[in-house]
């Protein structure tokens, strides 16, 4: 588990200025393209496409941050290191990693009614 909050509050006060409606709105932008992304990822991780693993992790810490998904984005960075550093020893331990995360935040945003 990361050292990062699930949610980062401070985010999503300083981009949303807690108005929930907005939040809920783009959280559910990122829930209809969650899956697809998490796919994207783990297809070039299976692949072992360096160059793709890069790209696909990029593209889906960009959708996590701007929910303030503070953890799962922590763990699409890595993977987009990896990708970028073209060093994918690991990367599927992180993507498991990655996983977790991303259950761990569906949770919490249902808890906060956002999904």
């Amino acid at each position: 588990m990361s050292s990062f909050p699930v949610i980062d509050d401070q985010i999503l006060d300083e981009c949303y200025l807690g108005d929930d409606e907005l939040i809920a709105d783009v959280v559910q932008v990122f829930m209809e393209q969650k899956d697809i992304q998490v796919g994207d990822v783990a297809a070039a991780v299976k692949a072992r496409d360096a160059l793709a693993v890069g790209r696909a992790a990029h593209k889906l810490k960009g959708g996590l941050l701007t929910i303030g998904a503070a953890a799962a984005g922590d763990a699409a960075l890595r993977l987009e290191k990896m990708g970028k550093g073209s060093d994918l020893s690991g990367a599927e331990k992180a993507l498991a990693s990655l996983h977790t995360e991303l259950d761990r935040l569906v949770e919490a945003l249902k808890a906060r009614k956002y999904v």
